[in-house]
């Protein structure tokens, strides 16, 4: 049965949920962008590694009786096409890495709010893992 009232905190993590949605739908844009070997290969490891986050929360979502929402297909369509035009203006590599650590930083600001609510203990621990890992990857495109 579904939730009808969503408490702060399940509005947190489906938040978080849709924050990996949208990574993970960026990181697959990204590498149909690229002309470059490395950086297909990082962007199709990303997109995976956010995919299977994203798989993890909706299945927390759904234990705690309520249904992962979908991000704003406007808003991402935009996105993508903002993305696209920068790429094409500029240099592809920096264009690409600096969008990605926009999308991975995102993500840390929605998954640290998160962590102000008071998650089920199981959320708490997947959100923190985000967390740390997103943090990583973000340096990792920093430095690439």
């Amino acid at each position: 049965m579904t939730n009808i009232v969503r408490s702060d905190a399940d509005v947190a993590l489906d938040e978080v949920t849709e924050r990996c949605k949208i990574a993970a739908d960026h990181y697959r844009t990204v590498a149909r962008l690229t002309q470059r070997p490395e950086l297909l290969s990082l962007f199709n490891a990303l997109a995976q590694t956010h995919q299977s986050w994203v798989e993890q929360l909706e299945a927390q979502v759904r234990r705690q009786g309520n249904l992962p929402s979908a991000p704003d297909a406007d808003r991402e369509a935009l996105e993508h096409l903002a993305v696209r035009i920068r790429a094409a203006l500029g240099d592809e590599r920096t264009s690409l890495l600096h969008e990605s650590q926009r999308v991975e930083k995102a993500l840390i600001d929605q998954a640290q709010a998160a962590l102000a609510e008071e998650l089920p203990p199981d959320a708490r621990r997947l959100v923190k893992e985000i967390c740390g890992e997103s943090t990583r990857i973000r340096q990792l495109l920093i430095t690439e």
